[in-house]
């Protein structure tokens, strides 16, 4: 009877946190990326309640290598050859791909600055850094654990648990004080910074296995149902009200670690009957959970790709997950020679395509080369500019009021004067040298993966170094979508002045432009340049990723940016 409780208890927190995780993926619950810490948090408790069993590390790792690595490798070739199938290209597409199957996709995407949580679906495999994460730890766990087991054995049952204690404890306050003082996204992926919840879950094994199997509960007239709900509760909570851009967002994510590991102490003793009624459901789904985890995200990339309104994306997603992994999950376990089969055809055809697949390393390179040269003359122009300020710091600068302009030619020599300050990402980058040569009173600052919120404190510095501006160009947005606050953080600055914004020809950040385009049909000052449309009459313009500017692609884009400018004074003047 024990074990049936146990088992029941556990599999309705598996379908919470699998729930809350999918959910979050579909980006209605904001607080979902939490549910990730109680995955680390029960890995850590039964790998080492596995451990305990005095299995041998040979039969460990076995198990494991079935549990874990079959199931994503299962996903991997069935992603390759969905794309393969369906003709989707997708850049730079091998060397993740090598990142996943060898475990070490964490660090690929730190390396890449691709941001978790900018919600751009550009790769059916974003979600899987936590597997490699996974993987790493169960690589180099198991061995630590056993060393430290044997060394508890020969001196004192107490060493291990005191041991892992306190390495919990380190790489708590490693985490926090990390979320503190870098990049909150490479806090999020680094394998020594999310320690914390597998080593806390490990702990309370090792407790509960070595030192007190059912410890005493000192609120004994509250009943052990009654604080499992409520624990559960505080959980849920959590995963609503705590988004990613919250300032409790380290606290949250040690608190959900902590609320986990209160929640397995409290469905594994002394229960005389379920939380919940018996559901097949539940049950169901919490036996899936870890191919539901796998699957999702390729799911939900593919029909990214497509027009199908949102709501009936998130039934069709929903479904088909559930679909595919129940039939992953009974590939793995029954002995079916048809799925065999099946499987074997599926590495050949996956590996053919990943063997052939065109990585782009040679434009890749060629287009670092360039932004690389581009960033030096930015600076070179930067310091130029900062020069040229000071020369004119004792001089008394009048804003005098501006002659109307009565031709085209005066306009666009209106335009060409105009103090210009340009902040974009690397396909501005990529045409530093022109956009001086056009507009030589001009300040830009461009950087790679630059995102719209990072904006915010590119024109903060500007604007404190003294410099002013008469319009600001920005071209922001190819490194995703962020929420509304970081636009109004950067129109709020720019102080009243015309914003001139290019929407993104990257195909996958689809929701990026409508979005643009609709803020700033809020604001008189806000004026879209629309350069995929411009793109779209000269696909010649772009390399093969679909986003980036061929060099003879450089002026046109920067005479876009010039006519856009002086089509708006035109106009004006007109008026």
């Amino acid at each position: 009877m024990k074990n049936k409780v146990f088992n029941q208890n556990i599999s309705l927190l598996r379908f919470i946190f699998c729930s809350a995780v999918l959910l979050y993926h579909l980006n209605i619950l904001k607080g979902g990326y939490l549910a990730v810490c109680s995955f680390f948090t029960l890995a850590g408790y039964f790998s080492t309640l596995s451990l305990n069993k005095n299995i041998s590390l040979v039969s460990y790792y076995i198990k494991r290598f079935k549990k874990i690595y079959l199931p994503l490798i299962i996903v991997v070739v069935s992603t390759i050859t969905t794309l393969g199938l369906l003709n989707i290209n997708i850049f730079n597409f091998k060397s993740e791909i090598t990142s996943v199957i060898l475990g070490y996709n964490n660090y690929f995407q730190i390396n890449a600055n691709i941001d978790y949580f900018a919600k751009n679906i550009n790769s059916p495999f974003i979600h899987l850094w936590y597997i490699a994460i996974l993987l790493q730890i169960e690589l180099i766990f198991p061995i630590i654990f056993t060393l430290i087991k044997k060394i508890g054995n020969k001196l004192n049952k107490y060493i291990p648990f005191i041991f892992m204690f306190i390495l919990s404890i380190i790489s708590t306050v490693f985490f926090y004080y990390t979320s503190q003082s870098s990049n909150i996204t490479i806090t999020y992926y680094n394998t020594f910074t999310r320690l914390f919840s597998f080593l806390l879950g490990s702990t309370l094994a090792i407790y509960r296995t070595d030192i007190n199997a059912i410890p005493k509960h000192k609120f004994r007239k509250l009943p052990i149902g009654i604080r499992f709900i409520v624990y559960l509760i505080l959980q849920i909570i959590l995963f609503i009200a705590i988004s990613s851009s919250s300032k409790l967002f380290a606290l949250s994510m040690i608190a959900t670690t902590i609320i986990t590991l209160k929640l397995i102490e409290l469905s594994t003793i002394l229960f005389n009957k379920n939380i919940v009624v018996n559901s097949k459901i539940i049950k169901f789904i919490s036996d899936i959970s870890y191919e539901i985890y796998l699957i999702q995200y390729p799911i939900i990339y593919l029909f990214s790709l497509t027009k199908i309104p949102n709501i009936l994306i998130i039934l069709l997603t929903i479904t088909l997950t559930i679909l595919i992994s129940y039939i992953i999950h009974i590939s793995l376990k029954k002995r079916n020679t048809f799925l065999k089969l099946m499987f074997i055809l599926l590495i050949i055809y996956s590996g053919y395509k990943y063997i052939t697949m065109t990585d782009n390393k040679k434009e890749i390179n060629e287009l670092k080369d360039k932004l690389s040269d581009n960033q030096e003359i930015m600076k070179k122009k930067q310091e130029e500019y900062k020069k040229k300020a000071q020369e004119k710091k004792e001089e008394i600068i009048k804003e005098e009021k501006k002659e109307k302009v009565i031709s085209e030619e005066e306009v666009m020599n209106y335009v060409t004067n105009l103090k210009v300050v340009g902040i974009g990402d690397s396909i501005m980058l990529n045409t530093i040298d022109t956009l001086y040569e056009a507009f030589p009173n001009g300040y830009f600052d461009a950087l790679k993966n630059r995102t719209i919120c990072d904006g915010y404190d590119v024109l903060k510095e500007i604007k404190d170094s003294g410099i002013t501006w008469d319009v600001i160009v920005f071209n922001l947005g190819t490194n995703g979508e962020p929420n509304r606050r970081c636009k109004e953080n950067l129109r709020g600055l720019a102080g009243g002045k015309e914003i001139f914004w290019l929407t993104t020809t990257n195909p996958d950040v689809s929701e990026t432009n409508p979005d643009l385009i609709n803020y700033a049909n809020e604001f008189d000052n806000i004026h879209i340049l629309d350069w995929p449309t411009e793109v779209n009459n000269h696909p010649e313009y772009l390399y093969s990723d679909n986003t980036h500017l061929k060099p003879e692609a450089t002026k046109p884009y920067v005479d876009f940016i010039k006519n856009g400018i002086y089509n708006y004074y035109l106009e004006k003047e007109k008026n």
